[in-house]
């Protein structure tokens, strides 16, 4: 899924004017939601322009992606796992076949570190930010290494590639001879939602 946080702070400004006492009450309530937003999968959102030394950004997102098993979810996994093949090796232990008890305690630990490296791939994501005057791309690995592109955002185009039953396949960013791909982790929906998003923040900033 997407979400959008257009204008915060004009929504904010407006429900206060409007309701008065009240709807500055609602208006920390909306403040509030940006924290909620961290547990979606994309988050796209508008940051507050106060701090006068960054240039206004038209259009931010972090890419992440998406893991349908949380840390809780893994946990209860593994404890039923280990308590059926734990169950299954004790039968198996009382009539003599000892050795199929040590074969389910290797089959418990193989699915314990497949679980973990896919977590710790998890871990990558991308920011994309567009302002007036630049288009920042960072990719950060699950090592936690960060590379960053750079482009001016007149001269760069959002290229979809996208198939007739799956939507979406890849997404580039081109800019004269260089091109690079973002948002390989994201499903067909989400790179749809993304690049309808981006292209029409992208084509705002050129047409000013």
């Amino acid at each position: 899924g997407l979400f959008l946080a257009e204008p915060l702070e004009d929504c904010r400004h407006f429900v206060a004017a409007v309701f008065g006492p009240l709807g500055a009450g609602c208006s920390i309530f909306f403040r509030g939601h940006l924290f909620l937003a961290h547990v979606l999968p994309i988050l796209v959102f508008m940051e507050s322009t106060n701090d006068t030394n960054e240039p206004k950004a038209e259009f931010h997102a972090v890419l992440t992606p998406h893991r349908s098993l949380g840390a809780r979810g893994f946990k209860i996994l593994m404890l039923v796992l280990v308590g059926c093949l734990g169950f299954v090796g004790a039968v198996f232990w009382s009539m003599g076949a000892w050795p199929i008890f040590g074969f389910l305690g290797v089959d418990v630990l193989a699915i314990y570190l497949a679980f973990r490296m896919n977590y710790r791939a998890g871990r990558c994501h991308e920011e994309v930010r567009l302002s007036q005057d630049e288009l920042l791309v960072r990719k950060v690995s699950a090592t936690g290494k960060a590379t960053d592109h750079q482009f001016n955002p007149s001269w760069t185009k959002l290229s979809v590639s996208r198939h007739p039953i799956i939507g979406v396949t890849k997404m580039t960013l081109d800019s004269q001879r260089k091109q690079i791909a973002v948002g390989d982790f994201l499903n067909p929906d989400d790179r749809t939602s993304f690049s309808k998003a981006f292209g029409l923040a992208l084509a705002r900033t050129k047409a000013r």
